[in-house]
């Protein structure tokens, strides 16, 4: 089983797009689904759990973690130190074999991210 995703990013004025397949492990964990796989760029290994109202982002030694129209406190580790700001998930929808989310981050209250995130699992 394999799974692409697709992420179309805006950073500040700056678009970007990355998307790539890869295999992928699904498993289940209380309300959530949690899909694991290896990023095959910088070879990081990420996973991510979904579940009707969340979604939390493990990539490497980061978190986000993102709840349907609330903005919640982050902190992510970056090369340089942490970095702390806000996320804001304004769009989730799941299905079986697809997963599409939107959502923003922010720092004192200014959109510095704006995120579109599809998992498309291929069987």
């Amino acid at each position: 089983m394999t799974i692409t995703f697709t992420s179309n990013t805006k950073n500040l004025d700056k678009k970007n797009k990355i998307e790539f397949t890869a295999p992928v492990t699904i498993s289940e964990m209380e309300e959530f689904k949690v899909y694991e796989f290896i990023e095959p760029q910088n070879n990081v290994a990420n996973r991510i759990e979904v579940s009707h109202n969340a979604v939390n982002i493990f990539a490497g030694p980061s978190s986000i973690i993102l709840i349907l129209d609330e903005l919640i406190k982050n902190e992510y580790q970056s090369p340089q130190g942490p970095i702390f700001f806000d996320s804001n998930m304004k769009e989730l929808v799941s299905s079986e074999n697809e997963v599409y989310f939107e959502y923003t981050l922010e720092q004192a209250n200014k959109i510095f991210g704006e995120f579109k995130i599809k998992l498309s699992i291929n069987k």
